[in-house]
């Protein structure tokens, strides 16, 4: 038979007659399956759902009388419709239809039968707690009135003019902030402002706004009924919703279809939209808001609606396009058979017939959304934990964690118990087995030896030469790659602004010496003596000091060493800036790493061992290298910052007061070095990347558990 069986708690004995049916009920004819065979709906408005029926189930209903007996009821189906069918399924048939409220008369053991089945499908306290903090629903009106009426306003939004000029001008919008992409990547910094989330929250509830009235204005010019508008909370973020379960009406799975994309049209329409309007807006209040309108039309579309994995639109779209109703219970029930046949080759029936491609990606799909599922649960149960004070966030963690992930793997594993006689007797469980046990062994053995720090690369000496002041090139001494020796000449550079400076102040000097010498002789002189001598020590310091300035004017080699870089079309004349980087000098052919290594890492590793420099840039060459010292206390502040996340770096660091980068996790100061020469490319510059050395060799589970252990004391205060 084609329709679905619910177990029942107790099940009540075999009727042998069919009870009646509810009148209010509704037989609807709807698409074929994707086998091609033909389905009917049965609606219950009391309920307000559809329960889908095979050939069969409607060849029942057509026969169906009240009280007739259940033989006569499978003859009946067999002369007028050709339709062979068992007492056993009419048996199972009816007690469906009087599990799922759609008869008149309660089923055999009257009234406690009806409340053993209420009780059985009433979830427990806990569970209904725990469901409702996640996700639960508020109506909050009866939109069909205003819809129908409003209808004629927005039928030009639906048509294939408005969607060809939309794209236009979304292409258009694209164009024009590419242009601008700068200006339009720095606007997110703001949304972490007040102000930001504020017009990011107004954009978001407009956009969703929008979203939902696109589902229902569709839905209603196909026909069906928006009995519900209202707001559901997901982790306590209201989000609007409309109820389009009328839309099972519709007997094609395109118009269905048409009703799924409304709404994400309705999110890339305004997208499109704000993100052409934000790069004629000059800045402001309405700008800001078109950036604000332009993401989360653009996020909401692209990461929560088209995703398959959640009940939104992405998953009925998928559903409509296959003709799978229900297809992500349908497939976790045939990802978990081909999941066991897999492991075990039980030779059990399919839950369901269908084309061997489609149940290949249905298992898929299931095992893909197994995979999705512990890593939002995760990420929610680590939500929890953080926004709670420690010991209730504690608590939820543990239910979350226990409830979605545990449980669910606690469920299938008491399947396999119920089938241990079948999986013992395949050999197929002990192929299982055998390499269950040996990635179990491959974990447990220590075989790793390599232990990896976030290093930055440099000549072990690098300098770069600059002016003091703004000059002009009187002489170059050196070219590139020439070997100099230390305090030789590589550049004078002459000043017009200070050679002036110290004629002015040799001036001012003579004119003071020639008051003081004159001193005995005149009274104005004679009675300032004090301050003229004042005066001129004065001139005499700035007269050093400006000497001083014209000497570092002439660029000497601080050090022995090679010129490893020169600025560009460098000349004689040219007038240079204190910005402008004039030499690059190397000392030395050898190279030095400074890393950082993680505290878990520190009982592994010893200063001699040997090690390999992997630079982040694939381009550049490997470098061998020997670990020189190891800090035996953790390090203060990331050193080199270059190594620190806030820096593009590999380590999780916070910044301090003074936005010094402070590492989450202690860390060790790690010093390296090359056994010969650094290759030519590694010569004038710095180069971040990571060292691996060899270590103690350590399991890819003991590593693990030292890391669940370092959270569990860091976490617990201790």
């Amino acid at each position: 038979m084609d329709w679905t069986v619910i177990d029942a708690h107790a099940p009540p004995p075999p009727p042998q007659t069919v009870p009646p049916l509810r009148q209010d009920l509704e037989l609807i004819a709807t698409a074929p399956d994707n086998n091609g065979a033909r389905r009917w709906l049965i609606y219950d408005p009391l309920q307000h759902k559809f329960v889908a029926i095979g050939q069969s189930a409607h060849a029942l209903l057509q026969v169906w009388s009240d009280g007739k007996a259940i033989e006569q009821l499978v003859e009946n189906a067999w002369e007028q419709h050709a339709e062979t069918i068992e007492p056993e399924d009419v048996t199972r048939f009816v007690q469906y239809l009087q599990s799922s409220r759609l008869t008149l008369d309660a089923p055999s053991g009257g009234w406690r039968t009806l409340s053993a089945s209420a009780d059985n499908s009433r979830p427990s306290f806990a569970s209904h707690l725990l469901h409702t903090y996640l996700f639960f629903r508020i109506p909050l009106m009866q939109p069909e009135r205003f819809l129908r009426a409003t209808l004629f306003a927005v039928r030009p939004f639906g048509t294939r003019t408005f969607a060809v000029v939309t794209t236009l001008i979304g292409a258009a919008g694209f164009y024009l902030v590419s242009r601008e992409w700068d200006e339009f990547r720095a606007t997110f910094a703001g949304v972490a402002t007040l102000e930001g989330a504020a017009f990011l929250g107004c954009a978001l509830m407009l956009v969703k706004l929008l979203h939902e009235l696109g589902h229902a204005y569709v839905a209603t010019a196909l026909g069906c009924r928006v009995p519900i508008l209202g707001v559901a909370f997901i982790l306590g973020t209201p989000l609007l919703y409309c109820d389009v379960t009328d839309t099972w009406r519709l007997k094609s799975p395109w118009a269905r279809l048409r009703v799924d994309i409304a709404g994400i049209f309705a999110d890339l329409t305004v997208a499109c939209l704000a993100t052409f309007l934000w790069a004629f807006l000059p800045p402001g209040i309405a700008k800001h808001f078109m950036f604000s309108l332009a993401t989360a039309g653009w996020v909401l579309s692209l990461t929560m609606n088209l995703n398959p994995f959640m009940k939104f639109d992405g998953y009925h779209i998928a559903s409509d396009i296959l003709g799978i109703e229900n297809m992500q219970d349908r497939a976790v029930a045939i990802g978990r058979w081909r999941m066991r046949e897999i492991l075990f080759a039980l030779n059990s029936t399919p839950p369901e017939r269908m084309s061997p491609r489609l149940m290949t990606g249905l298992a898929i799909y299931a095992w893909a959304l197994w995979t999705y599922r512990l890593v939002v649960f995760t990420g929610i149960a680590l939500v929890v934990y953080h926004f709670f004070f420690k010991l209730a966030g504690l608590v939820l963690f543990t239910v979350e964690i226990g409830y979605f992930l545990i449980a669910p793997m606690m469920r299938e594993f008491l399947e396999w118990w119920k089938m241990r006689q079948k999986i013992l007797s395949s050999s197929r469980s002990l192929a299982t087995l055998a390499a269950l046990v040996l990635v179990v062994a491959l974990l447990a053995l220590p075989l790793s030896t390599n232990v990896r720090m976030p290093t930055v690369l440099t000549a072990p000496q690098l300098t770069t030469l600059y002016t003091p002041v703004p000059a002009r090139v009187a002489k170059i001494h050196v070219g590139y790659g020439d070997k100099v020796a230390a305090g030789a000449a590589l550049v004078s550079l002459v000043s017009n602004d200070l050679a002036q400076e110290m004629e002015l102040n040799r001036l001012k000097s003579e004119v003071v010496a020639l008051r003081l010498d004159r001193g005995t002789g005149d009274s104005d002189d004679r009675s300032e003596t004090i301050v003229l001598a004042n005066k001129e020590a004065a001139l005499r310091q700035q007269a050093d000091g400006l000497i001083r300035q014209r000497d570092e004017l002439n660029i000497s080699a601080p050090f022995a060493g090679v010129v490893a870089e020169m600025l560009p079309a460098l000349h004689v004349d040219r007038t240079l800036s204190p910005r402008e980087a004039i030499v690059v000098l190397r000392g030395g052919r050898g190279g030095a790493a400074h890393g950082a290594l993680d505290e878990g890492d520190l009982w592994r590793l010893k200063a001699g061992v040997e090690a390999v420099f992997v630079p982040n840039d694939t381009s550049l060459p490997h470098v061998n290298m020997m670990i020189r010292s190891i800090s035996q206390s953790a390090m203060a502040t990331i050193t080199p910052p270059e190594l620190a996340a806030s820096h593009g770096g590999r380590i999780a660091d916070r910044q301090d007061a003074r936005r010094q980068p402070i590492p989450i996790a202690a860390q060790y100061a790690v010093t390296a070095s090359t056994y010969g020469d650094l290759p030519d490319v590694y010569q004038s510059r710095s180069t971040v990347g990571v060292i691996i050395a060899v270590g103690a060799p350590e399991s890819v589970l003991s590593s693990a558990w030292r890391q669940v252990l370092k959270v569990l004391v860091r976490e617990s205060g201790l």
